[in-house]
């Protein structure tokens, strides 16, 4: 019998037994890197991010002693996960879980990780508060690339709070050991074919065989970068939507009785990428504008939230109607991909490092960004309006005031 205590207990609603397994056997498959955590942060288990212990709650047939042999598993558990829904909202055992933990852990909400599925839904006090001040992970359902993609992103960002170790850094190894993986079965695949050509013909297939590996090399490289353009981008698209545009869309339309456009400043530059820097332009740009008179911060209130979000609204001289001016913080992970991409000695693209190959790239996942984004919110897309210049700052606004 394992004798260790858990490094995470998962408490859960039994109708959502299926997300809590997959998340307890994902946890205790991962291999955690000792460079990157700190001993202090580490499980027990000297290599895999174990145990885990998974919580059955809300079961129907339980032993006399259940809740005792419970309140052992959670006073001695390092961190809570608490998987949230609206059914686990209603469930007794999983807010019993919570105050006890936070009872036997100096109510210390730091750690407890609210993992939500799909959407955010109100859950009790302690958990409705965290939601307000932290980026909690969303595991998605759908069972589709987009599902698999936005589990994945779930995933790292559950093992950033777990280990204390940035979000890219350990998305980063997934996708190092993912082309060392590939690279190893191509090339064995490869080593095969080539030793049975040779063993028949070997002066006239060797010049051949070597051409062919360079083809098969710069294929694979293409098609790992296309589809790291495209997935990546959407991997911040899943937690921008769900936590802050669209509910932040339903405040307005409710708020306003119209619907109020909002007006999103895009980094279309590496340098961009800096965001005080990139504040700084986002300010000059619009109060350039001549068709504003002034600006205010409103807070705005989410339900979702329960609490709000503050951003800038422009008044226009005419009152032609509500315009919010923000900027997609989230996307400053651009930066640490790209410079990953140039200076890391693993990249096996070899990506001449230039201005121009840095900004190109910066423009790429920008522009799938922006795809995904109205793509996920495509009731909303007559008024989000995404700018990456001052050119389209002005062509937005006049096409605002036309349809007034």
């Amino acid at each position: 019998m394992d004798t260790r205590k858990p490094f995470a207990f998962i408490s859960y609603s039994r109708k959502d037994v299926a997300v809590a397994t997959d998340i307890r056997q994902r946890l205790e498959k991962y291999v955690y890197s000792k460079e990157l955590v700190l001993p202090e942060n580490r499980p027990e288990d000297p290599r895999y991010v174990r145990p885990i212990f998974q919580d059955l709650a809300d079961l129907h047939t339980r032993k006399e002693n259940f809740w005792d042999e419970l309140k052992e598993k959670v006073r001695d558990a390092r961190y809570l996960i608490v998987i949230c829904s609206s059914n686990s909202a209603q469930s007794e055992t999983v807010k019993k879980g919570i105050s006890y933990f936070l009872q036997t852990h100096d109510n210390d909400t730091s750690r407890v990780i609210p993992l939500f599925i799909d959407n955010i839904v109100p859950m009790t006090e302690v958990v409705d508060e965290i939601v307000k001040v932290r980026n909690c992970p969303i595991y998605i359902t759908k069972r589709d690339k987009e599902g698999h993609v936005g589990r994945k992103y779930c995933f790292y960002h559950l093992l950033e709070y777990l280990l204390h170790v940035d979000f890219y850094k350990l998305y980063n190894r997934y996708e190092a050991y993912k082309r060392r993986k590939a690279t190893r079965k191509i090339m064995i695949a490869m080593s095969f074919f080539a030793l049975a050509l040779i063993t028949t013909i070997y002066g006239w297939i060797s010049s051949r065989q070597l051409a062919e590996k360079e083809s098969q090399r710069a294929t694979t490289a293409e098609a790992l970068t296309i589809f790291e353009r495209k997935t990546f981008p959407y991997s911040l698209v899943v937690g921008y939507v769900n936590n802050f545009l669209r509910p932040t869309l339903d405040a307005l339309k409710e708020k306003d009785g119209e619907m109020a456009h909002i007006i999103i400043y895009m980094p279309y530059s590496y340098e961009q990428l800096n965001i005080v820097e990139h504040t700084t332009e986002l300010n000059g740009v619009v109060a350039g504008q001549p068709t504003f008179a002034d600006f205010t911060k409103e807070e705005i209130a989410v339900k979702a939230h329960r609490g709000g979000v503050t951003l800038v609204r422009a008044n226009f001289k005419n009152e032609i109607c509500p315009v919010y001016i923000d900027q997609a913080n989230t996307v400053v992970a651009f930066k640490y991909v790209v410079d990953y991409k140039f200076n890391s000695e693993e990249n096996p693209l070899k990506v001449v490092n230039t201005k121009e190959n840095r900004d190109r790239m910066v423009q790429e996942y920008t522009d799938e960004f922006i795809a995904h984004t109205l793509k996920n919110l495509d009731e909303y897309r007559a008024y989000i309006h995404f700018v990456r210049s001052k050119t389209e700052l002005n062509q937005i606004i006049s096409i605002i005031m036309d349809e007034k």
